[in-house]
């Protein structure tokens, strides 16, 4: 199944981040928050093998070997590599299947690049990840050794707005579990490599979980405001850097940003970012669009203006209703 490229959106992490450039501090945005929202309810929304170390796989099933039979310990990967790696996850799991590392990381995988159009993570790059799919790439294997394609479609979109493509990262991650590579920035805007989203948690006001609150079921069924406030609360992202290097070590190439980090780092600059994810075989465009429209429509009427947080809570204003563009007004 191809999916065409609608205007589907992602999210991105960065070069290391120095909190001291950052407003509110990232470690109290949550309680921040807490003022303003009456009990939220909060989840977690997660790719499948968000917390796996994807440098070192030796100790982990599947093991992935190199030819001789030993283990095999990459000193690095590229966004592309990266999103083979976690194909082979699924397919082990699902259907005991194997991976090549060794054929993987001699192929043209996506990396950093060339760019195309000014972006690293591009449509041409998830239409090159399905012909590395196929068996006859030789790649990945079934449980008895054929080779064989391990099913989904990488796709690709676009999305201008950090915080639509944060809540359409959540939705990916809520309808099929998958990851999401963006490119983005660093803080004085220049090339920050390519980040894949692993983790987004929202908040919204009341007793039901976000995608309950906000409509997300059926797909594509949002047509009014989620019932109650909707907050992004953070984003937890794993970075390639300058160097196409991934890495997913504390306080060194992961990062927990929130809603301001989030929107300084997301994209590169006077470049439409685009996100590339993996939706099940079957799978249509227009299933796609409408998950784009929806989280589109959801921040822009739903979600709590990150920059406007500090003048609510200090105006003492809990009874806020939501304007234009989801910027709270007192």
């Amino acid at each position: 199944m191809q999916i065409s490229s609608t205007n589907i959106l992602l999210l991105a992490a960065s070069s290391p981040l120095s909190s001291a450039q950052l407003r509110p501090d990232p470690g109290d945005y949550p309680d921040r928050l807490k003022l303003l929202l009456d009990n939220p309810t909060c989840k977690t929304y997660s790719m499948t093998f968000a917390d796996r170390d994807f440098m070192h796989q030796e100790n982990d099933p599947p093991t992935y070997v190199d030819g001789l039979g030993n283990p095999e310990i990459l000193s690095g990967m590229s966004w592309g590599l990266h999103a083979l790696m976690w194909k082979a996850l699924q397919d082990a799991t699902n259907n005991g299947g194997e991976y090549d590392g060794l054929q993987a990381n001699g192929s043209n995988a996506p990396a950093l690049n060339p760019n195309v159009g000014g972006n690293h993570v591009s449509i041409e790059g998830s239409v090159t990840l399905n012909e590395l799919e196929r068996a006859e790439s030789g790649i990945f294997t079934d449980s008895n050794g054929a080779p064989t394609d391990p099913g989904g479609t990488w796709g690709g979109s676009t999305e201008d707005e950090a915080p639509a493509g944060a809540l359409l990262a959540a939705m990916n991650m809520f309808y099929w579990k998958t990851p999401t590579y963006v490119d983005t920035r660093d803080w004085q805007g220049n090339d920050g490599g390519v980040a894949v989203i692993e983790k987004v948690r929202l908040c919204v006001e009341g007793v039901e979980e976000p995608d309950v609150a906000c409509n997300w079921l059926p797909k594509g069924s949002y047509n009014s405001t989620c019932d109650g406030i909707l907050n992004l609360e953070w984003i937890k992202l794993a970075r390639f850097d300058g160097g196409g290097i991934y890495s997913d070590a504390v306080n060194q190439g992961f990062h927990i940003l929130n809603p301001i980090q989030w929107a300084a780092i997301y994209g590169k600059p006077g470049i439409t970012p685009v996100l590339v994810f993996d939706p099940p075989a079957g799978t249509t465009a227009a299933e796609i669009d409408a998950v784009k429209h929806q989280a589109e429509k959801i921040a822009h009427d739903s979600l709590i203006d990150p920059d406007e947080l500090d003048r609510m809570i200090k105006s003492g204003k809990k009874n806020l209703f939501l304007g234009r563009g989801g910027r709270l007004r007192g």
